[in-house]
């Protein structure tokens, strides 16, 4: 957890160090800038005091030695030089003087005693000076000889002054100890009067700070507390709701996996009902059928009998045998055609959904649909569209479905005059891409209480019927995504309509 009031005193810390050396800093600099000052001062007293006494004194400077000097320190020309020093520096803070030669001999000192003495303190600041640089310091004595009386504790700058006519080379070098007691006290005091006030009310504001920084990280603290006991609850209740869901997912898996099982047995169920509905239809249909096929047997025995009377009797012709052998031939393929077609529509197998077209799955059961309406008297119109309908389903039980309708079309106009006996066939892609199948029949139409059951199982008006046909077909189109449905044809006859998804390629026909 982050620490408030450990990371609020590490930044205090640091500003305090960083306070710390900005307040060195800028005394080191106003100690400087006095250095500086002073010995400005310095180097225009001595440039002064050298125009005065130099003159009188740079010979002797210059030659005397060091045995020598020190025989003349007590003597008239010091104290000359002293009261000539002395009343050129009235006025000034200046408490001693020195000059030195330029091998470093003290050749006059406010203090007598050092004369003819080498200078060995700052040997870096005489060599400074001696090479025309100024040089200065800042320094404190404890006792310090001024001309002719004593001073102590007093604040300083040392300058070290090179001494030179006009723009010619250094002759010598003058110390002078400038005193700057009042305004080093000036700057203790400056300083100890902004600490004074600088630490009470930094102290205050530091200590509000804190309280607030204490304050804020007990908030944080607590927070944190509440954070951590409610994350805790919310993993608790994660796991809580993890476990809900896995048990959630393990019952849908089971129920998924029972509709899939309810489903597989629903589909089983159906298709046996469609197997039984094509076997009731083809029994329906089988004297129809079988008077279709006495057609071309009859034909086929016929002209067997013509061919064995020719070749017993010796009188046929090649011509007319070979003829009668080619009408036998296509008879029994006709026939062919059709048992293969009733064979292949009653036939027992596993439902396929394939992409196929609506118009020639309705072509290759024309044959079936002619059979039964030629034995009904009964005209066949098939009005199918002029572009491919495709779809995707099973052909079998697409053609079972349309069997169904014409068939109970077909059956529905028994009573209808034999010349008005039409049953329409039409297909046609709708505007919203599905394909429509209609089936129209002009028969005795649908009473409305014959329209309140009509899809229902085993409801039948027919004495021989189940009653499977329209809930098998209504069962078969729901389960390819489609609708069924009937609807009454004018004044007489009834129209059964079914649609079915088509693919995206189909074309749309309203026409």
């Amino acid at each position: 957890m982050f620490r408030l009031v450990r990371f609020f005193l590490l930044t205090s810390a640091a500003a305090v160090i960083a306070l710390v050396v900005a307040f060195v800093v800028y005394r080191q600099g106003e100690e400087q800038r006095l250095i500086e000052f002073a010995e400005r001062q310095n180097l225009e007293l001595a440039r002064s005091v050298a125009r005065i006494v130099w003159p009188e004194i740079a010979s002797f400077v210059m030659s005397a030695s060091e045995s020598e000097l020190k025989t003349r320190a007590g003597g008239e020309r010091t104290r000359a030089i002293a009261r000539a020093l002395e009343a050129a520096t009235v006025g000034h803070p200046v408490l001693k003087i020195k000059i030195y030669n330029l091998d470093g001999l003290t050749v006059y000192s406010s203090n007598p005693g050092e004369i003819g003495e080498p200078e060995v303190d700052n040997p870096g600041s005489f060599s400074a000076a001696r090479a025309g640089q100024p040089a200065s310091e800042l320094t404190f004595r404890d006792i310090l000889s001024s001309f002719e009386q004593t001073v102590q504790e007093r604040d300083l700058v040392e300058s070290y002054i090179p001494i030179r006519q006009g723009g010619g080379p250094v002759e010598g070098v003058f110390e002078l100890y400038t005193d700057v007691t009042h305004l080093m006290a000036g700057m203790r005091r400056s300083t100890r009067n902004l600490v004074l006030g600088f630490l009470p009310v930094a102290g205050l504001l530091y200590w509000l700070l804190f309280m607030a920084v204490r304050r804020a990280d007990q908030t944080i603290r607590k927070q944190y507390a509440d954070i951590t006991e409610k994350n805790a609850a919310l993993s608790e209740a994660r796991e809580k709701l993890e476990r809900r869901v896995a048990e959630r997912t393990r019952k849908l898996t089971e129920e998924i996996a029972e509709r899939k099982r309810m489903h597989d047995q629903v589909q089983r169920h159906r298709d046996e009902l469609a197997h039984v509905g094509r076997v009731s239809l083809i029994g329906e249909m089988a004297t129809n059928l079988a008077h279709e096929l006495n057609q071309p047997l009859a034909v086929i025995s016929g002209c067997a009998q013509f061919c064995l009377t020719s070749l017993r009797g010796g009188d046929g012709s090649r011509e007319k045998l070979l003829d009668a052998m080619e009408q036998s031939a296509e008879q029994a393929e006709r026939a062919t055609q059709i048992i293969r077609r009733v064979r292949d529509f009653i036939h027992k197998e596993a439902p396929r959904d394939e992409r196929i077209d609506v118009n020639d799955a309705i072509r290759d059961i024309e044959a079936l649909l002619h059979s039964d309406a030629h034995a009904h008297r009964v005209e066949v119109e098939l009005d199918l569209a002029a572009a491919v309908l495709p779809v995707t389903a099973d052909p079998i039980q697409l053609q079972q479905v349309v069997l169904n309708l014409a068939h109970n079309g077909i059956e529905a106009m028994r009573d209808t005059e034999a010349g008005a006996r039409r049953l329409a066939i039409r297909t046609r892609a709708l505007a919203d891409g599905s394909i429509e199948v209609v089936v129209r029949d002009h028969g005795h139409g649908i009473s409305p209480e014959i329209g309140q059951h009509l899809f229902e199982p085993f409801h039948t008006t027919k004495p021989q019927g189940l009653g499977l046909g329209l809930s098998i077909s209504r069962s078969i189109i729901e389960s390819h995504g489609g609708r069924l449905w009937a609807a009454a044809a004018g004044e007489n006859g009834a129209e059964f309509h079914f649609t079915l998804p088509g693919l995206h390629d189909g074309v749309a026909d309203d026409a």
